[in-house]
């Protein structure tokens, strides 16, 4: 065996080998690192990603792969590269990234149900060492934009939604009352199986919503988009109670910006988002500088539907507990 491919194998061995101990380690999580962890590695390490592989099948636009921090340490992650643009039907980074920020709002992070999700970009260059045929996102730059969230390691898609355990899990209950008003509020529009996930851990059954693309002003799938409406009889006082909270200030200064590029010698390099260059666009772009957020409209029909929400609540059409 020539040295090099010995040193791939080995490569590829020590990676198995690492995250098998970590889920081991960690059957009682989904995030043994902790979410502010992972999150700012995904927004601010240096992208070192590899062993990426199609999620689905061969051509697949969503990934899989290793992100490898400067510490040596590492976590799966899913990514998916942006269309030329920054936007497209079912490729929305800034969806994806408004979901995350958009729980913050009214879920403590031990509730968290979408995954740590960031927007970053990577040289077009090392792009291409994952995907030969990859192209700039915007036209004149030499970057890639990608959509990256944290693998979930404790999680399947079986019995997301389960009618018997609803009736007499209280703790279920909770997770899949909390579940059902973010889809709701977002605006959910795709049901495909594996978008929608529940944790393991019979003591955190905790119900994720991992991909979050077609939601908010999106058009519907077609694979489904039931949870879009409010599909239980019943949900949690304490997150009632945090939705009343929110303004729609909020959810401008949450949402408005998710994501902040600045423009230099043709690279893409994150910035902290700072004012909204143009409410009315949800990917904005200047001479020095790329945006991603929700427009006015969509963060005006969040506010809508969380005042929706809270007239059924006081007007009785809706339990809470």
């Amino acid at each position: 065996m020539r040295p090099s491919a010995f040193h791939k194998s080995a490569f590829v061995a020590f990676f198995i080998f690492m995250l098998s101990a970590n889920i081991l380690q960690a059957q009682d999580s989904n995030f043994p690192e902790g979410i502010a962890a992972i999150e700012q590695a995904l927004l601010e390490a240096p992208a070192d990603i590899r062993l990426v592989k199609p999620i689905r099948f061969e051509d697949d636009p969503a990934k899989s792969g290793m992100f490898i921090k400067p510490d040596s340490t590492f976590f799966r992650v899913k990514l998916m590269s942006a269309a030329p643009g920054g936007h497209d039907f079912n490729n929305e980074p800034r969806y994806e990234a408004a979901a995350y920020h958009f729980q913050k709002l009214f879920l403590d992070p031990a509730d968290f149900l979408v995954p740590p999700t960031a927007i970053r970009s990577m040289p077009l260059a090392d792009y291409r060492k994952i995907d030969p045929e990859g192209e700039a996102t915007f036209y004149k730059t030499h970057s890639v934009v990608l959509s990256v969230q944290y693998w979930l390691q404790n999680a399947t898609a079986d019995n997301v939604y389960d009618k018997e355990r609803l009736a007499t899990d209280s703790l279920y209950a909770r997770y899949l009352g909390n579940f059902n008003i973010f889809t709701y509020l977002i605006d959910h529009k795709d049901a495909n199986p594996g978008n929608y996930l529940i944790s393991k851990d019979k003591n955190k059954p905790v119900v994720f919503s991992v991909d979050n693309g077609v939601a908010f002003d999106s058009d519907k799938s077609n694979r489904g988009y039931q949870w879009r409406s409010l599909q239980l009889k019943r949900f949690p006082a304490s997150t009632i109670d945090r939705l009343r909270e929110i303004r729609l200030q909020d959810l401008e200064k949450s949402l408005g910006v998710v994501a902040q590029f600045a423009i230099k010698d043709g690279y893409l390099v994150n910035i902290k988002p700072e004012k909204n260059i143009d409410a009315a666009y949800g990917v904005r772009k200047s001479k020095t500088t790329i945006q991603f957020g929700l427009t006015q409209r969509e963060i005006l029909n969040i506010h809508r539907r969380i005042e929706d929400l809270l007239k059924k609540v006081a007007n009785g059409k809706i339990e809470i507990y």
